[in-house]
């Protein structure tokens, strides 16, 4: 039969197989973080930043974590821990390890800190590595971040004392004021017990005597205790010199040697 000669022709596009690698780290933090598939734009702008060596995966991390997207998630401390550890260990979280860094965000870190744990670990430098990206770290520069058991001493003063979670400006303050020695943990403690806030709550002498056990002794009052401070109140001993004889206590300095001040 007859013979008939074609000629086809073909584009053929050839990617580095890095960009390849830098397109699926990017998107597998789409689908962990955002639990969506990537779109085109944030896809190949992240994957982009990556093969040119712009960011690292510590950095891109932090944006996706820090983005406005997340952040209207309004995840608990222990969704976000839980997240972290599928987005950036590849695996489910263990029980000891997630319990630990959901203390330290409910004890006041920041959850920069914490993810900067994540960021610097072994592990993710491995999931790095399978992706064959540069690994980087994130810096952190509140003071709550500093140190997690000075942070825990301020934050134990809003909850306990105030009665409500603290905010971060003045869990900032606090902090750093005490790494500083500028106040020492009882100046600490009276800045919240005479402060305008505690004022307001216009306490009774059993209910402030009651804050002071809680605060200052880590415990319930006893009946005997709380009746003796109650009465010297009543018979005008001033606010001040029963807060004194709270924190010039022995059970007050096992508190304060227990989150590492002095």
């Amino acid at each position: 039969g007859d013979v008939v000669n074609q000629k086809e022709m073909f584009t053929v596009t050839l990617e580095d197989y890095r960009l390849i690698l830098d397109r699926q780290f990017v998107q597998r933090l789409y689908e962990k973080v955002f639990q969506r598939t990537a779109d085109t734009a944030g896809l190949n702008d992240w994957s982009n930043k990556l093969y040119n060596g712009t960011t690292t995966g510590a950095t891109t991390a932090w944006n996706f974590f820090f983005s406005p997207e997340f952040g209207n998630k309004n995840t608990t401390n222990e969704q976000y821990v839980n997240i972290l550890y599928q987005a950036l260990f590849d695996r489910n979280a263990d029980t000891d390890g997630k319990a630990n860094w959901v203390s330290l965000l409910d004890n006041g870190v920041s959850r920069a800190y914490v993810l900067k744990g994540f960021t610097d670990s072994s592990e993710f430098n491995n999931l790095c590595s399978v992706y064959g990206i540069r690994q980087g770290t994130i810096t952190t520069s509140e003071n709550r971040d500093k140190n997690p058991q000075v942070t825990a001493f301020v934050n134990r003063l809003y909850t306990i004392a105030m009665n409500r979670a603290a905010d971060v400006n003045g869990l900032n303050d606090w902090t750093g004021k005490l790494l500083a020695k500028t106040k020492t943990p009882k100046q600490g403690a009276s800045g919240f017990v005479f402060s305008q806030e505690m004022a307001n709550r216009n306490l009774s002498n059993q209910e402030y005597v009651t804050m002071l056990y809680r605060t200052m002794m880590d415990r319930e009052p006893d009946e005997a205790g709380l009746n003796d401070w109650v009465t010297r109140l009543q018979s005008g001993t001033s606010r001040q010199s029963v807060f004194d004889g709270f924190a010039d206590s022995t059970e007050f300095d096992n508190i304060v040697r227990a989150y590492g001040l002095k």
